[in-house]
C-alpha cells in the first residue's frame, strides 16, 4: 500500500485502487445484512480498535475479516503520519451525508466505501474553484463527464485546505447521490486535531 504520491505539494488526492478479496466482502456482506444503522465515531489507537467495534457492533466472528481491514487502515494511516491515536468514524446510510461538492478546511483525511457507491472528485482542471468557495455547499453545476467516482474498496487520502501551503487546492469532492433503497457503508478516518478543532473550540 503506497500513497507516496501523496506527500507530492502538485497533488490533491491519491488513491489505492484495490480489489477486495472474498473473504473480506463477505465479511462485509454479513455485516450489512446484520446491522440496518451503524453510526460510531471515536478518537483511539489502532491497536484497540478491534475490541472497540466488536463491543459496538453485534458480535460474530464473520465479522473479523471487515475490523481487521479498519484496524490496519488505521495503523498505516498512523504510519504515514507519524500519529498514535486516529478519529475513525464508520457509517451505515441511506442518505448523502455532504450532496454539494466542496472543501473541507483540515489537512488529510482518509476516506474508503466498503459497500455501496464511493465518493465523488474532481481534478482541479475541471472546475472553477471560485464557485465552490463562494457556493460552498450549495448547488454546482460540473458537467457529469468531469466527476470521477471512488470505486468500493478504493483507499483515498485526501488533502484539505488546511495541509501545509495548500490553501486554495483542497480536494473538491462530494458525497454520492442518493440512490432510493441503496445503502452505503463508508469510513473517514482523521488527524486527532482535527477532532480537536471540532469539539474543544
Amino acid at each position: 500500500m503506497k500513497f507516496d504520491d501523496f506527500f507530492d505539494k502538485k497533488n490533491n488526492i491519491s488513491i489505492w485502487s484495490r480489489k477486495m478479496n472474498d473473504n473480506l466482502k463477505n465479511s462485509i456482506n454479513y455485516v450489512i445484512n446484520k446491522n440496518k444503522n451503524i453510526k460510531l465515531s471515536e478518537v483511539i489507537k489502532p491497536k484497540k480498535i478491534q475490541k472497540f467495534l466488536q463491543s459496538s457492533i453485534e458480535y460474530d466472528r464473520k465479522n473479523n475479516a471487515f475490523f481487521s481491514d479498519i484496524a490496519t487502515l488505521a495503523e498505516v494511516f498512523c504510519e504515514l503520519f507519524d500519529e498514535k491515536r486516529v478519529w475513525i468514524r464508520l457509517n451505515i446510510t441511506e442518505k448523502s451525508s455532504c450532496p454539494g461538492f466542496h472543501v473541507d478546511y483540515l489537512k488529510c483525511r482518509l476516506i474508503t466505501t466498503y459497500y455501496g457507491l464511493g465518493t465523488d472528485w474532481v481534478k482541479n482542471n475541471a472546475i472553477d474553484r471560485r464557485e465552490i468557495y463562494r457556493l460552498r455547499n450549495r448547488k454546482i453545476n460540473i458537467k457529469k463527464s468531469n466527476i470521477n467516482q471512488l470505486k468500493v474498496g478504493d483507499i483515498a487520502l485526501l488533502k484539505g485546505e488546511s495541509w501545509i501551503n495548500n490553501n486554495g487546492n483542497g480536494i473538491v469532492h462530494r458525497s454520492p447521490i442518493d440512490i432510493p433503497g441503496q445503502r452505503r457503508l463508508y469510513m473517514t478516518i482523521d488527524l486527532v486535531d482535527f477532532y480537536k478543532t471540532i469539539f474543544y473550540h
